[in-house]
């Protein structure tokens, strides 16, 4: 059964403290949360109402950060948390824990959850049927986030599902293929990899709630996918397990510090699809990729951000 109620974490940072972001982001990285809402980003600010746009609510804020949101169905975990960001960062932050009918979460994210399409895919959430107009050739897959980050919506998922449907182009025999989506989130990559015709993709994550919003977007899209709570580390008799593509779509410092562990998972031919990298990093992404192996394939940029698809470069099976 749902929880009747949300509990929310408000994290709002002052103008001054130059940097002091990607430290609480990193604090919260090594607890555990790697999702988590910049609420002026995605309209949000505005609690209850979910209304405005992004100029605005900068404009409000003075220019300063946008607050970051964490939102989970019980309360103990953001309790804890606000414990521990208090005693690490003393009165440099403002902390606000909120509790509210879930259906008021529900209802902000519906005005702003419509579908979204690319040249393989269809995402659209479960109150929308779409058309066989709609659909045009499509696969179609229901998401509903729950309290996980992954509607499509955001530029690097849609990154993802745009390049996962350039290699559906290029005929690879998906049936035989093994995939990994490192940070699973609502499940849609891993569905739609899934419905692409790989046979069971594995998602992790270490959020609970993402693997809870993604087990019921599994069932909703009728599609296997094997799910796993743990970080990057997945060892098979001590070994890695490779896997011939390998998604992660998370934050780029996240993406840096995990690069070796996430290289492991790979073989001399797979795919490794990144995103969440700001293009700004980009240069420094493929220094990275060529600085272990491998050779940037493609890469798309929407907005700020990009993705970048690299294979080894002994591999014999380039795009």
């Amino acid at each position: 059964m749902a929880s009747e109620d949300t509990y929310e974490l408000k994290i709002s940072l002052p103008q001054e403290a130059a940097g002091l972001k990607s430290e609480v982001i990193d604090f919260l990285q090594k607890r555990g949360e790697w999702e988590f809402v910049e609420g002026c980003l995605d309209e949000l600010d505005e609690f209850p109402d979910y209304e405005g746009h992004c100029a605005e609510h900068y404009h409000r804020l003075g220019g300063q950060e946008s607050p970051l949101y964490l939102y989970k169905e019980e309360n103990q975990r953001l309790a804890w948390l606000k414990e521990e960001l208090e005693s690490a960062f003393s009165d440099k932050l403002q902390l606000e824990l909120r509790q509210f009918p879930s259906h008021v979460w529900q209802e902000g994210w519906k005005e702003s959850f419509k579908p979204v399409q690319t040249s393989r895919f269809y995402i659209y959430p479960p109150w929308w049927v779409p058309t066989e107009e709609e659909l045009d050739g499509r696969l179609g897959v229901e998401i509903d986030p729950g309290m996980a980050f992954g509607t499509g919506q955001h530029e690097t998922t849609k990154l993802c599902l745009e390049i996962l449907g350039d290699l559906d182009h290029k005929g690879l025999e998906w049936s035989k293929m093994t995939m990994l989506d490192l940070g699973v989130g609502s499940g849609v990559l891993a569905i739609a990899a899934a419905k692409l015709g790989v046979r069971c993709p594995l998602g992790v994550d270490i959020d609970p709630d993402a693997l809870k919003a993604s087990r019921d977007n599994i069932a909703r899209n009728d599609v296997r996918v094997d799910l796993q709570e743990g970080s990057e580390s997945l060892l098979s008799n001590g070994e890695p397990r490779v896997y011939d593509l390998v998604v992660a779509n998370i934050l780029g410092f996240v993406l840096k510090s995990l690069f070796p562990s996430i290289l492991a998972q790979c073989h001399q031919s797979s795919y490794l699809l990144l995103s969440g990298i700001l293009f700004k990093e980009r240069q420094e992404f493929i220094r990275l990729g060529q600085d272990h192996g491998l050779e940037l394939r493609e890469e798309r940029k929407d907005g700020d951000w990009v993705a970048l698809l690299f294979q080894p470069r002994a591999s014999s099976e380039p795009l």
